[in-house]
């Protein structure tokens, strides 16, 4: 997670402090993918005119915007007893940032050990798989979740 404290936190492209007069975003770790072009932005903290400047920011402000509301649904799940504890659920991040790729549909989803879904879990477990080999995917992230369908599944 990302965080700015004003007059001491440096703006991650123009490399400036970012003042308190002055409007800032920070992005949390979204992109799970460390070879995906938008890894760059993972927990960065950013002047907002920088980043709007970046070509990728409409992209990104989405992604924000369905992680605030994935952070909304799992924050309910919690509160509903859905959820007792961090081991029960996974989380995808952003797997792709290319629509034309399968695991695209997979981006930013959340599931509950309470309420495994086996046929969706083995198929993503089989597209990261094929990614790997084929050498578009990798990172902790992307092998946090391998690890974590296999616990779901095996229940």
């Amino acid at each position: 997670m990302t965080i700015i404290i004003y007059g001491k936190t440096v703006c991650s492209i123009c490399g400036k402090v970012i003042r308190p007069d002055q409007k800032a975003i920070g992005l949390p770790h979204l992109i799970s993918n460390e070879l995906d072009n938008l890894f760059i932005y993972n927990d960065g903290a950013y002047h907002h005119l920088c980043f709007e400047k970046v070509p990728e920011n409409e992209i990104l402000f989405s992604y924000l915007r369905d992680y605030e509301e994935l952070t909304e649904r799992l924050n309910a799940a919690i509160s509903t007893g859905l959820i007792n504890n961090p081991e029960e659920i996974l989380s995808t991040g952003v797997l792709s940032s290319d629509p034309k790729n399968p695991l695209w549909a997979y981006n930013l989803k959340f599931y509950s050990k309470n309420t495994v879904q086996e046929k969706e879990l083995l198929t993503l477990k089989k597209l990261l798989s094929e990614e790997k080999l084929k050498g578009t995917i990798r990172g902790r992230a992307i092998d946090w979740i391998t690890e974590r369908i296999d616990r779901f599944i095996s229940v």
